[in-house]
């Protein structure tokens, strides 16, 4: 069957269900353990073959969540994707095309909802069916998981949108489709995150084990569920970045404390068993924020998406 010329690829935000940082490792990397799921809030990445260009990457990037700190040339993670899987293809002795991509944003950036990941493993795996590759060629995983470590969930869990992530985040096992009634109130404040300001304000010593209920999460009682939403970057963070602590003080006084943030942050996400409860917690949340004059980049309510990427022609 012949390749597609262009494709169009889905890619979802995701939360960390949980966060466990273990330890720092030798090569100065966190190890970790933590649970990622896809959520319904989805960036859209197209690539198209073009004819000639002598292998030109163009990149095009556009959408409501378009910021300054997104690149547009080819530092972008898309870009570096798509170059990872070009160096495959030549390597198979495949001519090297010429593609245009073009990113629609959606998922804030600096949030904690891994949108440049997801975009990043989107064109990965786009690239790998325009180009007949295999997009669990272990070359391509490895080099999705040096660009970032969640590139690595989204490619590998694009048919669950589920996972256990250990090591520094890259090593992915997959779990069964979360069925499910109970969604997510989510929201981005203002302020953007760096991942690596906070780990690098991390508190290794003052961090709390916990008991991970990995396959059981989704069928957990609510209240046990939401006490199983952990995360150790979260003191951090908020440590951090002062408007994040208001956040949480926000959090606290409304009795919403069983928001988390989700990795790195900024946003904060809380279990909900239907869609009616979630939204009324979530307009009683923002308008408190607006009391505090503490600012919003935006507020969902989301759902496990049931898959990590999706993909169709683009045209």
């Amino acid at each position: 069957m012949d390749s597609p010329d262009s494709v169009r690829v889905h890619c979802p935000a995701k939360l960390n269900l949980w966060l466990e940082v273990l330890g720092r490792r030798p090569d100065g990397f966190h190890e970790l353990d933590t649970g990622l799921v896809a959520i319904d809030l989805w960036d859209t990445v197209e690539v198209e073959r073009r004819p000639g260009g002598a292998g030109a990457l163009v990149l095009h990037v556009e959408g409501p969540r378009t910021s300054p700190d997104v690149p547009v040339g080819p530092d972008n993670l898309a870009c570096r994707a798509a170059e990872l899987v070009l160096e495959r293809a030549v390597q198979l002795g495949h001519e090297r095309p010429s593609l245009e991509l073009r990113l629609t944003k959606a998922i804030p950036s600096q949030a904690g909802l891994g949108g440049g990941s997801s975009d990043a493993a989107g064109v990965a795996w786009a690239c790998c069916l325009l180009l007949g590759l295999d997009p669990e060629d272990p070359f391509i995983l490895d080099g999705l998981g040096q660009l970032g470590s969640d590139c690595t969930f989204f490619l590998r869990a694009r048919d669950q949108g589920l996972a256990r992530c250990l090591g520094r985040g890259e090593q992915c096992e997959v779990r069964p489709n979360p069925r499910t009634e109970r969604v997510f109130a989510l929201f981005t404040p203002e302020v953007g995150c760096s991942t690596a300001a906070v780990y690098g304000a991390l508190d290794l010593a003052s961090r709390t084990p916990f008991d991970v209920q990995a396959d059981a999460w989704f069928s957990l009682a609510l209240p046990r569920a939401r006490a199983s939403l952990v995360n150790h970057l979260e003191p951090a963070a908020e440590g951090l970045h002062p408007e994040l602590a208001r956040w949480r003080e926000c959090l606290q006084g409304g009795g919403w404390g069983h928001f988390r943030l989700s990795g790195s942050g900024s946003s904060y996400y809380a279990l909900f068993g239907n869609r009616a409860e979630a939204e009324a917690a979530l307009q009683a949340v923002v308008a408190a924020g607006k009391d505090r004059n503490l600012g919003l980049r935006g507020a969902w309510v989301v759902a496990p998406a049931g898959c990590g990427l999706r993909h169709g022609p683009s045209k």
